[in-house]
């Protein structure tokens, strides 16, 4: 498989949870995560990103909003209640800016809409892995 080598980055080992429910959207997503050697786990709703991150070790979040059974932004909420200082990005087709106050203030950190850059988002990824983003 093709490296995108968008980052020079410490990822060997750096899970990252994917929280999209459509299959485009998330095998695009997908790609370029494990090119670059992340470890991915995809969660399909809000529900079920909250019991992830709970029973397992993930080291950030891509997050969409719009989500079946649990939306992105109550996830988010339900995250914050146990791993107040996870990493945690907000991928959405929203450009509202209510919506990102919205997500800002129930605790995301980044927030990018779609269509999604691929460079921009790694490189967003990557300063939380470097010591450069909160954590």
């Amino acid at each position: 498989m093709q490296r995108f080598n968008f980052i020079q980055s410490k990822v060997e080992g750096k899970t990252i949870l994917v929280a999209e429910d459509v299959a485009s959207n998330y095998l695009f997503i997908d790609i370029l995560l494990r090119s670059e050697n992340y470890d991915v786990i995809h969660a399909m709703n809000g529900y079920e990103a909250v019991e992830t991150v709970r029973r397992q070790d993930v080291d950030l979040v891509l997050m969409d909003l719009k989500m079946p059974v649990m939306d992105g932004l109550t996830a988010i909420e339900k995250i914050r209640e146990f791993k107040p200082d996870l990493p945690i990005i907000v991928l959405t087709a929203s450009i509202l800016p209510s919506n990102r106050e919205t997500a800002f203030h129930v605790g995301c950190n980044d927030y990018m809409t779609k269509p999604i850059d691929s460079k921009f988002l790694m490189e967003t990824i990557a300063k939380y892995f470097d010591g450069i983003g909160v954590r």
